[in-house]
């Protein structure tokens, strides 16, 4: 190649060099940042039943509490309305409750206005917790899925579990006089969990 030319294909690449670099502008736009905020929600529940026995002792059987007492006699009806209340600001969430029944064998049902005879009553706990909309997971535990509690009027979204119970006319009472009926309430939040199962699963780990 001809020295002379080689001098001036680098002059013309210097050249093109030295040009691109006087009429580059770099285009700069400084927009504002992006935050982020992140909150941790949570679900909050509380359960309670009306006080039946008065031990809060201020004559107002209306009260809701956490525990009563009862005088058992074969053939009578007790008030028991356990009611899980999810808090308003709860997330999306599936509740549980658990039921451990010591009257089991001497329950009838829940003698009603149309069923006067607890004997032929078939209003039994089982049968009142899914009258009131809750699913049968395993014996004793049932469940509702997707309990949204933003809509609540007031404070709490109201889930009432059953309202009471009849024992049988020939029931042993005195075989049962440390026997409790007791009702534990769960709840965890819905999402990420898709089936029943794996929402207990979890509350149980």
């Amino acid at each position: 190649m001809d020295k002379k030319f080689v001098i001036v294909l680098v002059a013309l690449v210097l050249s093109i060099t030295c040009t691109v670099g006087v009429t580059l502008a770099w285009l700069v736009s400084t927009p504002d940042p992006v935050i982020n905020t992140f909150t941790v929600g949570d679900v909050v529940i509380e359960l309670d039943e009306s006080d039946v026995d008065d031990s809060d002792k201020d004559n107002d059987t209306t009260d809701r509490d956490k525990a009563n007492s009862y005088k058992l006699i074969p053939g009578a009806t007790y008030v028991k309305d356990p009611i899980v209340h999810v808090k308003k600001t709860s997330e999306l969430c599936w509740v549980f409750v658990k039921l451990d029944n010591g009257l089991l064998d001497i329950v009838d049902g829940l003698a009603t206005a149309s069923d006067s005879d607890p004997a032929n009553s078939v209003y039994t706990i089982e049968a009142q917790i899914l009258n009131n909309g809750w699913t049968k997971l395993e014996d004793g535990v049932y469940y509702k899925q997707g309990v949204d509690a933003s809509a609540a009027t007031g404070e709490y979204l109201d889930l009432p579990v059953f309202e009471g119970f009849t024992l049988k006319t020939d029931a042993d009472v005195d075989a049962y006089k440390s026997a409790k009926i007791t009702v534990t309430a769960y709840a965890i939040q819905d999402e990420g969990i898709d089936t029943a199962a794996k929402a207990w699963e979890a509350l149980n780990n």
